[in-house]
């Protein structure tokens, strides 16, 4: 578990370097800290596999772009969310 996270960690935060900087638009960006707190209170109650990921993307508030959009999509993607089949209490 922990080795998994730190390698999620390790992929936000190398993977920062991009070549096209295209900032969201009102609307994205109203719906990446839409979809950023729901994930925020996921994290806290049932996947705390995903904290990192999260925090990391809490941090990115301002001046939003397109990795930042890339990431968001990422953590919720099959790869943590959405492929999760578990359930605890």
């Amino acid at each position: 578990m922990k080795t998994q996270d730190s390698k999620i960690k390790l992929k936000l935060y190398l993977n920062y370097q991009s070549i096209s900087y295209c900032r969201l638009t009102k609307d994205r960006t109203q719906l990446f800290h839409h979809i950023e707190a729901k994930l925020l209170y996921l994290s806290r109650r049932t996947h705390q596999d995903i904290q990192s990921a999260v925090a990391f993307l809490c941090t990115r508030v301002q001046k939003l772009d397109m990795d930042d959009y890339k990431k968001l999509a990422k953590v919720m993607g099959g790869q943590f969310v959405q492929g999760s089949t578990r359930y605890e209490k």
